[in-house]
C-alpha cells in the first residue's frame, strides 16, 4: 500500500499542481483579505475532488487494467483514494486554521478566527468523493463525470444554506457550532459506507 501511496503523491506533484495552486489562492485570500464563506469553503471542495482527479488520470493511463494484473488486493487500491481524500480535507483543516491565525496575528482588528465555521465546513469536502468514487470505480471516470455539475451545484446550495451568502460569517458562528459535530460524525459514517460500496463495486467490475 505504501507504494500505492507514494504512485498517488507522485501524481498530486506532478498532475494536480494547478488545483493546488488555485487552493492555496483561495486559503490566502480567506486569510488576509477576507472571511466571506465562499473562500474559506472552497478550498475543502477542491480538496475534496483530489482522489477523483488520481483516478480520472489512472484511467487515463489505464492503470486501473494493469493493476488488476498486479498481486494488490482491491481493498488497498480502494483504501488509497479514500485515504488522500481524507488526508487532504483534513490537512486543508489544519491549513487554513495555520494561516488564518497568522492573518488574525498580523491585523489584529478582524476578530477571533472562524473556528466553529471551519470546523463545520471541513466535512463538507467529503461529500464529493464519498458520492462519486464508488460509482468511479464501477463505471469509470467518463460515465461517472455526468454526476459532476449536479454534485458541484448541490454542495453549493448546501454551503449557502449553512454560512450563507452575505459575507458575514461570524454572525453565523452559533449555528455552525452546532451542526459542526453532527456534519462531521453523518459525514464520516457516510464516507465509511462509500468506501465498503466502493471496494464491493469494484470487486463487481473485475469479476465481469
Amino acid at each position: 500500500m505504501r507504494g500505492l501511496l507514494r504512485k498517488d503523491w507522485y501524481m498530486i506533484l506532478t498532475d494536480c499542481r494547478a488545483s493546488l495552486i488555485v487552493d492555496l489562492v483561495f486559503v490566502v485570500y480567506a486569510a488576509f483579505v477576507t472571511w466571506s464563506s465562499p473562500f474559506f469553503c472552497y478550498p475543502f471542495l477542491f480538496a475534496g475532488f483530489l482522489p477523483m482527479t488520481l483516478l480520472s488520470v489512472d484511467e487515463k493511463e489505464r492503470w486501473q487494467s494493469y493493476c488488476a494484473a498486479l498481486p494488490v488486493a482491491t481493498f488497498k487500491v480502494v483504501a488509497v483514494k479514500y485515504f488522500v481524500g481524507l488526508a487532504a480535507v483534513t490537512g486543508m483543516l489544519g491549513l487554513e486554521m495555520l494561516m488564518m491565525a497568522l492573518g488574525g496575528a498580523l491585523m489584529p482588528g478582524r476578530g477571533a478566527i472562524p473556528v466553529a465555521l471551519l470546523l463545520a465546513a471541513a466535512p463538507v469536502g467529503l461529500l464529493p468523493p464519498a458520492l462519486m468514487l464508488p460509482l468511479m470505480f464501477r463505471y469509470g471516470a467518463a460515465k461517472a463525470r455526468v454526476l459532476y455539475l449536479a454534485l458541484i451545484g448541490g454542495i453549493v446550495g448546501l454551503q449557502v444554506f449553512l454560512f450563507g451568502s452575505d459575507g458575514a460569517p461570524m454572525a453565523l458562528a452559533p449555528r455552525a457550532a452546532a451542526l459542526a459535530p453532527l456534519l462531521c460524525l453523518s459525514m464520516l459514517a457516510l464516507y465509511a459506507a462509500s468506501f465498503a460500496a466502493a471496494v464491493f463495486l469494484l470487486r463487481g467490475r473485475r469479476q465481469t
